[in-house]
């Protein structure tokens, strides 16, 4: 199939991974990207796991590069790719079938002038997937590496692409958050990253933003975003996710005080 698909397709694809310990979900992507791509790149940075195994069984190309940031680490896949258009996954995300279809079908187009295209995202929340009527983020995951560049933030990276943007259907599936535990050490990772990221003038927030901000996030999160349709998975989701914004602004805040207590010589 992966051959007859390929010698169909007017853009061969490079399926492109960074990984690190997913040898758990590693399989389930590389197989999605088997069927539509001519080459897979896997970037690693230093799994003591199976991943290295998965990743030849799959017939991928394997390597290895210390960890640089989620941006970079992503750039330097991509440069590694042989291919100009790139599918960007995760480790624990994997392509559906009707999404494995749509790229086909529009790269196989040779009259497309779209430089990227975005999916939507099908989050796993803790034990149940989200409800197909919540509201799924959309990611631009397939794109002409000519026309594209990662964004320099440090969390919550992102492909830019100079020109027309799509949308293709079928979802991105995502394995990524098994517990409770698991994403509130995750969002706390993140809210640190996000905190450091501000120049020191943005982080002079006052303490009414501090409180209100996490209200707005959870009434958006549970009721804009329809996490409500997800049950009590999607309520403990909406809760953390206002726990990351007090955590964000709180540690911005904390900065400051710091920054300001250091200038004024204080112990």
């Amino acid at each position: 199939n992966t051959a007859i698909a390929n010698a169909n397709i007017s853009k061969p694809i490079s399926g492109v991974v960074t990984t690190f310990n997913n040898a758990s979900t590693l399989s389930r992507c590389l197989a999605s990207l088997k069927s539509i791509c001519a080459d897979i790149v896997v970037l690693d940075s230093g799994s003591t796991d199976s991943t290295q195994q998965i990743a030849e069984a799959f017939n991928a190309r394997f390597y290895v590069q210390a960890f640089a940031g989620y941006s970079a680490q992503k750039a330097a896949a991509i440069a590694l790719a042989k291919h100009d258009w790139i599918v960007l996954l995760d480790s624990d995300e994997a392509l559906d079938a009707t999404a494995q279809a749509a790229i086909h079908a529009e790269l196989s187009s040779s009259a497309s002038v779209v430089a990227g295209y975005r999916l939507g995202r099908r989050e796993l929340i803790f034990w149940r997937y989200q409800h197909p009527h919540s509201k799924h983020n959309r990611f631009l995951r397939v794109f002409d590496r000519k026309k594209a560049r990662m964004s320099a933030h440090t969390v919550h990276e992102s492909v830019l692409v100079d020109g027309k943007v799509g949308d293709l259907t079928g979802n991105i599936i995502h394995d990524g958050d098994h517990s409770i535990e698991q994403k509130l050490s995750k969002l706390n990772r993140y809210s640190s990253l996000a905190a450091l990221a501000k120049p020191p003038r943005a982080r002079a927030i006052g303490v009414l933003r501090l409180t209100l901000y996490p209200v707005w996030y959870f009434f958006r999160a549970y009721l804009l975003r329809r996490q409500f349709l997800n049950g009590s998975a999607g309520y403990i989701n909406s809760v953390e996710l206002a726990h990351y914004a007090f955590l964000k602004y709180a540690k911005m805040l904390e900065l400051t005080k710091r920054e300001h207590a250091e200038n004024k010589g204080l112990p």
